[in-house]
């Protein structure tokens, strides 16, 4: 993807890692301001590209839940999320924390901090099928109208999302996303 995006031999294409573990390109020169985001679950692989600006991908298996979503949720999610949880049918509620959790891992990797930021004060709501809304606190900023972010089902049992700063636009298959 970083080749056919700069125009390079893949083999000329060098990729690093911040102090956080953020994928960063080294090489070549015009890929330098590439933004970088992989996630990998239960034989699927989610590569996010943006030009310029943080983005970060997330994708979750189901298989990875286990029988307790509300014990996960008591450590990942806010307090209006775990109601939305209690209140969601219990067949569904392992794919609604996997949507906050995605969404959630996304946005720490396109901020760089990954598991430094502490997913409980984070609130995401779902505006639409494939959107959500995220208000959160980083330092002393509010950032909830700094982000776009997209969840989707790759498959029966995955769940993905990308977050992408306000300044650039989000495509997914070659299509603008709301």
């Amino acid at each position: 993807m970083l080749a056919r995006r700069t125009g390079c031999d893949p083999a000329r294409i060098r990729t690093g890692r911040s102090p956080h573990g953020r994928p960063l390109v080294i090489a070549p020169a015009n890929a330098r301001d590439l933004r970088v985001s992989v996630a990998h679950a239960d034989g699927l692989v989610l590569c996010a590209i943006a030009e310029g600006i943080p983005i970060g991908a997330d994708l979750e298996s189901l298989r990875r839940v286990g029988p307790d979503p509300l014990g996960i949720a008591e450590v990942a999610c806010t307090e209006q999320e775990r109601r939305e949880l209690r209140r969601t049918p219990a067949d569904l509620r392992a794919i609604r924390l996997l949507e906050l959790w995605t969404v959630k891992e996304a946005l720490a990797k396109a901020v760089g901090l990954g598991v430094g930021l502490e997913f409980s004060k984070l609130e995401v709501a779902r505006t639409s099928a494939n959107a959500a809304r995220v208000r959160w606190r980083l330092d002393s900023r509010d950032e909830r109208t700094l982000w776009r972010v997209l969840t989707w089902r790759p498959s029966e049992r995955h769940v993905a999302a990308i977050a992408i700063h306000v300044a650039g636009g989000l495509r997914c298959d070659g299509e603008e996303a709301a």
